[in-house]
């Protein structure tokens, strides 16, 4: 084979604006390399994609993309299995892999330090996979508990049996993770067979997004891949999805909380020249509460939720409506609202007010996703995979070009009935709870309490231009704009009125992102009206003195900005993100919500059918019973932790309108906020304009007490088993009560907690899905505020594996309170968890959401930037100390929900 000296490549540069510079670069044996170089932070993105997915299997062998994405961490000629993880975690970075229907990526991101690492684990990647038969046993295992954890959610069938019935001919008709016969039946040597014909350089991408110099990298680069020989071409899919010529309809039958209704209609692929109009028309339809499906659906009160979903593929593909349909409605009352809607956009052109709004959104969702390094280099990846990298820079000008004629010519012609397939779920039963004692009481732990600082499983993510697959591991937070607290202009003043306020300057990118944290929280629900401080965040956004919230949404969607309020069990969180030039009307609207709601009457009563559905939907997750049921057994009745989240449908129907405001002038108060902005603009001229609009507001009596009744820890272990109809996974929730964030342990017990589950190579996750197979996912967290919150072990595995997960998971903590660790593993650790936290603050919003927590809990804001030396202080006998005090294996309560 012939090398690369004195080979001069193809190259193509173009420039993107407020992008720089990409570089592309095409070796002799066919790879195509795409770098950029960005200096912002000594940080590097590498990822590696493969024309490679579902969309080349068949019947037989579906979810083979997949299983071997997984496989691809388990070895290779010079890396253990586990190793290369092993080895990037010790430098601070992560490393993960993903599937989609048109390919499959692997993506590290670590100190820049260390490129060429990446670039050494993919070329064994590529070409030296072990496949070991014993590895392959175990994995397959865990790809099903991952399967059986899709199969919890009811919508997961309605998904797939709408995409299997609109799709006749072409493979995008599976899911990506396959059909679960398929799955426990394809051999190791098909396996083998499908990676020597699809892992080739000509097959492949490598994208290179960060801190690097061109010219040392493409050297390297030759020098690893360059010599690895082309191979001939995959099997082409050449099946072709004929036309439809008339409406497909499919009924799904499940134990849920509430009925769904999904409409997909057939597209053109991503490189037609009607792709980006359809764009369009998906802003207008389904993107934030200004959009027309909102407003008809659920303002109206027939649906609680709707999203509408275009997808990026190579071959035509989905246009996809989703809607959950509210107590009292109907899917057939949804769906016709639907296509209502729809003919209203195919009958008449848009507004030139609606039509700009549309571009605006998408204009700053561009911006908001070059604040990341990593995002980056996976949008590189992603569009020069499925079309070409260029898309990334023609995609805003040619959105600009969409006229309402445009909107309403392609609408038009794709969104019809003859071009569409309806699915309806009804529940076949409401989900029932068969508990080994009483139905755990309290409300659900549900997705919109974004503001805990812990792992939370989305039920659904839509997939398409967002990373769309299924991560082998939780992926850590990288890279980092500023490294040290003196770079960057940052000044904190506090008001008269008590308000803490903290700009932080930050040019990257032209945009700004504001965090909030305030004291309150479920801690003050009254008995018998559990889910008030939830319900109260969510009437903010409903409506003020002077805004009804149409005209809220209106605002800050023309403007592409973001605002939201939610509760927590100890604090209430403000989180928004606007262009440099909208930060007025960001703060001018969030100091609106904060200081003037009124709580309309009308809105009062749609919120609580929402949450209300909430919590019904929450009921067909295990997870979510889990979380309900370790709260209500780890805190006795009366106590604030006894119940979480969004309450019961029961609680949430006695609260009135009287109780929201009498809740909202209680526990809203300017001095117990601190507010962050960090962004493109003048620290000063930030602090100004909160000053403008918030200095002026004054604290409306007595602050209610900060503070909860400590609660001891059960004598002994207690166990509860929920049995769920429908279900294929089991969830399992270890815990007891944990520590505060104030207390002198809290550091040493948070890298307790990385070696005992925190991380992918952490104790739980090599024992219990590594060694034995049994979990897609195995972790351990503790929830701590002013207050002391439960620490938990949790793992997802199939029923028959249970009590040996649920030992083995017992034996792992026993482990850690029984001898130090080695000076070896904590080594590892203080690498990798100093490294994440001095990259953590990967964009604007995680810099703000770091300053307001470490001003919120009094650490000083140097603290994450101080952190990682108070972490590699620890000492081995300090955690061994915490392990001993704060892991209670012997008074844990053990819960197991599922089938």
């Amino acid at each position: 084979m012939r090398g690369l000296a004195g080979v001069l490549p193809l190259v193509l540069v173009f420039c993107s604006p407020g992008v720089g510079q990409v570089r592309k670069t095409t070796l002799p044996n066919g790879l195509t390399v795409l770098t950029k170089e960005v200096h912002s932070a000594p940080v590097v993105s590498v990822q590696m994609w493969y024309r490679v997915g579902s969309r080349n299997e068949r019947p037989g062998t579906t979810g083979i993309s997949h299983l071997l994405e997984h496989m691809a961490f388990k070895g290779t000629r010079h890396y253990r299995s586990g190793e290369t993880t092993r080895i990037v975690t010790s430098k601070g970075g992560h490393d993960n892999g993903f599937t989609w229907l048109d390919f499959t990526g692997y993506e590290t991101t670590l100190p820049s330090a260390y490129w060429q690492l990446p670039l050494q684990f993919e070329a064994e990647r590529m070409t030296s996979l072990l496949l070991d038969s014993r590895e392959f046993d175990a994995e397959r295992t865990v790809v099903l508990s991952e399967l059986e954890g899709d199969e919890n959610d009811p919508t997961f069938y309605l998904g797939q049996a709408v995409r299997a019935t609109a799709f006749m001919a072409h493979p995008y008709q599976w899911q990506t993770i396959g059909w679960k016969s398929d799955v426990r039946s394809v051999l190791r040597d098909a396996l083998a067979a499908y990676y020597r014909a699809h892992y080739a350089p000509n097959n492949a991408i490598l994208v290179m997004v960060g801190d690097f110099d061109t010219p040392s990298v493409l050297v390297a680069v030759k020098r690893l891949f360059g010599r690895i020989p082309r191979r001939p071409s995959a099997p082409p899919v050449t099946t072709t999805e004929p036309p439809q010529e008339g409406q497909r309809r499919v009924d799904v039958k499940r134990p849920a909380g509430a009925s769904y209704v999904q409409i997909a209609f057939h597209v053109p692929q991503i490189s037609h020249r009607d792709h980006i109009p359809l764009d369009v028309v998906q802003n207008i339809l389904g993107s934030g509460r200004a959009c027309r499906l909102y407003t008809a659906l659920v303002d109206k009160g027939l649906a609680t939720s709707v999203e509408v979903w275009h997808y990026d593929n190579i071959d035509p593909t989905l246009m996809e409506i989703f809607a959950t349909v509210a107590p009292g409605s109907s899917c057939e009352a949804v769906e016709q609202a639907i296509w209502a809607e729809i003919d209203r956009l195919r009958s008449a052109e848009v507004s030139a007010h609606e039509l700009e709004r549309a571009i605006n959104r998408a204009r700053a969702d561009f911006v908001y996703n070059l604040d990341s390094t990593s995002d980056q280099a996976y949008r590189l990846g992603v569009y020069q995979t499925i079309n070409s990298y260029e898309y990334v820079d023609n995609y805003l000008p040619a959105m600009a070009k969409v006229t309402a004629a445009r909107v309403k010519e392609v609408a038009a012609r794709y969104l019809t009935r003859d071009n569409s397939t309806v699915g309806f779920l009804a529940p076949s039963a409401q989900p029932e709870m068969v508990p080994g004692g009483p139905r755990p009481p309290g409300p659900a732990h549900l997705r919109r309490r974004t503001a805990h600082h812990h792992y939370v499983r989305h039920r659904r993510a839509a997939p398409g231009p967002n990373r769309p697959s299924r991560p082998r591991a939780r992926p850590a937070a990288v890279a980092p704009k500023r490294l040290a607290l003196a770079e960057a202009t940052q000044v904190r003043e506090v008001l008269p009125n008590g308000l803490v306020v903290i700009a932080r300057e930050d040019h990257t990118v032209p945009s700004v992102a504001l965090f909030g944290m305030m004291k309150g929280g479920s801690i003050y629900d009254p008995p018998g009206k559990e889910g008030l401080a939830n319900f109260t965040a969510a009437m903010l956004p409903q409506g003020t003195q002077t805004r009804t919230w149409q005209q809220i949404a209106d605002a800050l969607e023309f403007a592409g900005a973001d605002l939201s309020v939610t509760s927590s069990l100890s604090f209430t969180a403000l989180s928004g993100r606007s262009l440099k030039n909208d930060l007025a009307l960001l703060l001018e609207i969030a100091s609106d919500e904060l200081r003037h709601p009124s709580f309309p009457a009308d809105q009062v009563e749609k919120v609580r059918k929402e949450i209300q559905n909430a919590i019904r939907e929450s009921l067909e997750d295990p997870a979510e019973v889990v979380e309900r049921s370790l709260y209500a057994a780890i805190y006795p009745a009366g106590h604030p932790f006894h119940h979480i989240g969004l309450g019961d449908v029961e609680t949430v129907e006695k609260i009135t309108r009287d109780d929201l405001m009498a809740f909202y002038k209680a526990t809203y108060r300017p001095e117990r906020l601190a507010l962050v902005l960090v962004g493109d603009f003048s620290a000063q001229a930030a602090i100004d304009l909160v000053k403008k609009y918030l200095a002026d507001w004054k604290p409306d009596g007595q602050a209610p007490p900060y503070s909860v009744v400590k609660v001891d820890l059960p004598a002994k272990p207690h166990r509860q088993k929920i049995a769920m109809k429908g279900k294929s996974q089991a969830e399992i929730a270890v815990a007891w009560r944990g520590l505060s964030r104030n207390n002198p342990d809290y550091d040493a017990a948070l890298l307790l907690n990385y070696l005992l589950g925190g991380g992918y190579v952490s104790r739980l996750n090599d024992e219990i899905r590594d060694r034995e197979g049994l979990a897609y996912y195995c972790y351990s967290h503790f929830r701590s505020s002013y207050f002391e919150g439960p620490w938990v072990l949790h793992m997802g595995v199939n029923p028959k594996n249970v009590e040996k997960a649920i030992s083995s998971g017992l034996s792992v903590i026993e482990g850690m309170r029984a001898k130090p660790p080695s000076l070896e593993e904590m080594g590892l650790w203080k690498d990798y968890v100093t490294g994440r936290l001095a990259l953590r603050m990967e964009t604007d919003a995680g810099v703000a959401e770091a300053l307001a927590d470490a001003e919120f809990y009094k650490r000083g804001l140097d603290y994450p930037w101080r952190l990682p030396q108070i972490i590699r202080s620890i000492t081995a006998a300090q955690v061994h100390e915490a392990a001993g005090k704060y892991l209670h294996p012997d008074r844990a309560e053990i819960i197991v929900a599922g089938p």
